[in-house]
């Protein structure tokens, strides 16, 4: 591992690069700290890498500003590649949930007319276009679409394009970088997404994310795969030397990953296949600590959501509040109370188009008399949303995954924010919710494990003991969940 150390070189000395004159926008410390090391990483082999800043702390800003230092250094590089179109554009790859969000920020924190391209879908019209753009944004769903090998484009013969290459126009162009925001969306290696981004053809590749473990160690290695990082991008070479033991991720990362961090180490959980049975039986003891209509349909109207008057005059307060669960079942319940007391709210589920979604945040984050509460699924809306027109924010329902309800976490916390931020976790007392909380905190060891290089194996599965543990409910809640589980009232 001494020798992959050698060969592995990293920074050495802090500096801070002052903002390109391209931006309309001043840069924080520690974008200016990102920024020369995203400037020297381009200069390495691989170049690019991994920034994976908490979320909330400006990463789309920190890399427009590579986009525009790395432009006025070099504003000509440009390298042919045989069967290849050459362009000095990057194209940035995004979910369609915060495309139009990549747009406002291109519009407002660059010069207009130097850099600004919106690429929607695969127009074939636009094909020797996009490679004159300085910024292509583009989706998951279109780069996927892309990938089928039987899509054939008919060209002038003037064009030094390979026919057979042509299946979509992003993968007949060489670009000058590809940045992936929300990069864990490659996370599985043999998904049509995963592929098609690697697939595609930069001098330089940058991964976006906040929480680069989910599932598993391997999540890691879709990432490297994407970077081209090898010899670690290979299957077999992960799995006989990276997946053995964690502290050789460690080594492996050390000089391609940047990540501040403001709070406490976060990110991955796991979680194994397991005995479908005893998975159903334990999405319903979850369910059912939410809300007994979850699990059975007459409860629907004979349950409240909140039988605490002090919780009705926390909402009507006018503080603006976002309302997180991962069950838009419960999210609908709890919208019929809103309703019934006379609370505006709004709400974004995997149902609202992006171009409302966009509106609906825009409207939350205005601060005027309505919406005042934000009803967000947790897999739909936790990723990417800016909401920092609301600073309390409440979790209904534990997830196995506890990035995710990170991610949910800094939709309000995050640059921007000008008021305290709160984040309430509701936890049902004395059943299955106490015992996720603690398994939460086994599970968020293993990324700082990785980066430490002392994670343990046993803690990469949904494992047998980890379901006897939870169903060990007899023996009452752990000492670490009891000193998280804090019984406090609403805000007076």
């Amino acid at each position: 591992m001494s020798s992959v150390s050698f060969l592995l070189p990293a920074a050495k000395k802090v500096h801070f690069t002052a903002p390109p004159n391209g931006l309309t926008c001043p840069l924080m410390i520690h974008q200016r700290q990102a920024l020369t090391w995203l400037l020297w990483r381009e200069q390495q082999v691989p170049n690019g890498g991994i920034l994976a800043d908490e979320m909330g702390l400006g990463k789309t800003l920190s890399m427009l500003s590579l986009v525009v230092a790395s432009n006025s250094l070099s504003p000509e590089k440009v390298q042919r590649s045989s069967g290849l179109i050459p362009s000095k554009s990057t194209l940035i790859i995004c979910p369609a949930s915060i495309l139009y969000q990549w747009e406002a920020e291109v519009k407002q924190r660059l010069r207009r007319g130097l850099y600004f391209v919106f690429f929607q879908r695969a127009d074939f019209l636009v094909f020797f276009r996009l490679a004159g753009y300085d910024l292509v944004l583009t989706t998951y769903k279109i780069v996927s679409s892309g990938l089928s090998k039987n899509k054939k484009v008919s060209l002038p013969l003037r064009c030094f394009v390979k026919l057979e290459k042509c299946d979509c126009p992003l993968f007949s162009i060489l670009w000058n970088r590809i940045i992936l925001d929300e990069a864990h969306t490659i996370k599985s290696p043999s998904t049509d997404t995963a592929q098609a981004c690697c697939r595609l053809e930069a001098l330089s590749r940058w991964a976006l994310t906040g929480t680069p473990i989910h599932n598993n160690v391997k999540d890691l290695y879709s990432l490297l795969k994407f970077l081209r990082f090898r010899p670690f991008d290979d299957n077999q070479v992960w799995n006989t030397w990276m997946q053995v033991k964690t502290g050789r991720i460690k080594t492996s990362l050390s000089s391609d990953r940047l990540r501040f961090n403001w709070r406490n180490q976060h990110a991955p959980t796991t979680q194994g296949s397991g005995n479908i049975q005893i998975i159903v039986m334990l999405l319903r003891l979850r369910q059912a600590c939410c809300h007994m209509a979850l699990v059975k349909q007459a409860f629907l109207f004979l349950l409240h959501f909140v039988d605490s008057y002090k919780a009705l005059l926390f909402f009507r307060r006018s503080i603006w509040t976002v309302i997180v669960s991962q069950w838009v079942s419960l999210l609908k319940i709890i919208s019929y109370h809103l309703r019934k007391n006379g609370i505006t709210f709004t709400s974004i589920t995997s149902k609202v188009t992006p171009e409302e979604r966009t509106k609906r945040v825009e409207r939350f984050n205005s601060l005027s008399s309505d919406p005042q509460v934000m009803l967000l699924s947790l897999t739909a809306g936790g990723v990417g949303l800016n909401l920092i027109g609301g600073n309390h924010l409440f979790i209904l329902d534990l997830h196995w995954n506890p990035a995710l309800e990170l991610q949910a976490a800094d939709r309000i916390h995050r640059v921007g924010q000008s008021r305290p931020v709160f984040i309430h976790k509701l936890v049902c007392v004395d059943t299955i919710e106490e015992k996720v909380l603690d398994l939460q905190q086994q599970k968020l060891q293993l990324a700082h494990s990785v980066l430490t290089g002392v994670a343990s194996n046993s803690m990469q599965k949904l494992s047998f003991n980890d379901l006897r543990f939870l169903f060990e409910l007899e023996k009452g809640p752990s000492a670490s969940a009891d000193s998280q589980l804090r019984r406090r009232p609403f805000p007076q």
